[in-house]
């Protein structure tokens, strides 16, 4: 696999992270759920509907 191919490769794995991870916050949306994150070692619980006001 050339530099091109591996950088096309790597993108289009990003893509997919996202596409998902978009998914996962409209489906927690739906069913007004909650999702888990882990920062610097201490868990916490995030609303899906209060993901509007964070930036990732």
């Amino acid at each position: 696999m050339n530099e091109k191919e591996q950088r096309e490769f790597d993108e289009n794995i990003l893509k997919g992270a996202n596409i998902a991870f978009q998914r996962l916050v409209t489906e927690k949306k739906r069913v007004n759920g909650e999702l888990v994150f882990s920062r610097n070692g201490k868990i916490f619980r995030v609303k899906a509907s209060d993901l509007d006001k964070f930036t990732f």
